[in-house]
């Protein structure tokens, strides 16, 4: 028994001039990405043992062409997720950055509040990005079935393919398997946008 959550892929979603700026301000701010944290009850702490990565906490400008985006797709994302529609309170937004032996081991999305014991991120968002020709391998984003729900789906394994967008619901476990690539030259990395539509 185990059931898969609704996700979507959409794919060319920025313009290409859009992209190479994006591109753009992520090498030149190579400098500013830091060691990835994690969740632990409440607090925020690296664990390179579950996550490892670089991440940009800061995306700058970003952030209004990706709520732009998010708000323009927001029909077709809560139809494809079979959701029913709800006001967006906030977006959330990280860059991250994926080298040799980068990974993020099974996990999911609500972080719970210290103080109210509840999360209120509800969708998650991630936008996969890179310089062509894409010299890394793996990397790919797995979603895992519930095991308790009633079903027969299996995990599903998604390319981080250039200029696409995948969405899927924040409770949904899933993983981002190792990233192979020969090179230590930050601008062949894998890289992303994660957003969390908070509700």
């Amino acid at each position: 028994m185990a059931k898969l959550f609704a996700y979507h892929q959409f794919e060319n979603v920025l313009d290409q001039g859009t992209l190479a700026e994006l591109v753009d301000f992520t090498l030149t701010n190579e400098a500013n990405y830091t060691l990835s944290n994690v969740a632990r009850v409440g607090e925020k702490v690296i664990d390179t043992t579950s996550r490892y990565s670089l991440t940009l906490l800061k995306p700058s400008k970003f952030k209004h062409v990706f709520i732009e985006k998010l708000t323009a797709l927001s029909d077709d994302i809560f139809y494809h997720l079979n959701m029913s529609r709800f006001k967006i309170s906030k977006f959330e937004f990280q860059l991250s950055a994926h080298g040799n032996g980068a990974f993020f081991k099974q996990h999911i999305d609500t972080i719970s509040h210290q103080s109210t014991g509840k999360s209120s991120r509800v969708i998650s968002a991630v936008f996969y990005y890179h310089l062509t020709p894409k010299e890394f391998e793996g990397g790919e984003l797995v979603l895992y079935p519930l095991p308790f729900l009633p079903g027969d789906d299996q995990p599903v394994v998604i390319n981080p393919m250039n200029n696409k967008l995948v969405v899927f619901p924040s409770v949904a476990p899933h993983e981002v398997l190792p990233v192979t690539l020969q090179k230590s030259d930050f601008s062949k990395y894998r890289f992303s946008v994660n957003c969390w539509l908070h509700k």
